[in-house]
């Protein structure tokens, strides 16, 4: 277990560099509509996808934030329905469960969970 968890939160396996950047502004831009927190917060694209994000292994993620992301999703549709007409939108079809993770994360001011 301790490989897995250190100092209470998930060991991250991230990967060098710019990983399908495409993902990250279309997490990016999908989120912004469920905060008013901005890129100005620190969680600009070329923040979360520069030097080190997170890879596209399997990762332990936080229940807090996951929640976190679903109440938000939920405050204006169902989050189904949510998720759903961002694949209709060609811009933000483009995200994969990590990306939103993460973004939700840094935009919600939790990355640190």
């Amino acid at each position: 277990l301790g490989d897995l968890i250190s100092g209470g939160k998930a060991v991250v396996q991230g990967s060098d560099g710019r990983h399908k950047i495409s993902w990250w502004l279309a997490s990016s831009k999908f989120l912004q509509q469920f905060t008013d927190r901005n890129e100005s917060h620190g969680c600009s694209t070329d923040e979360l996808s520069g030097e080190f994000s997170v890879g596209v292994t399997p990762a332990i993620l936080s229940t807090e934030v996951c929640l976190s992301l679903v109440h938000a999703l939920d405050s204006k549709v169902d989050w189904d329905i949510a998720i759903f007409r961002a694949f209709a939108n060609r811009e933000t079809a483009d995200w994969t469960e990590y990306t939103l993770y993460w973004v939700w994360a840094c935009l919600a001011g939790v990355a640190d969970r």
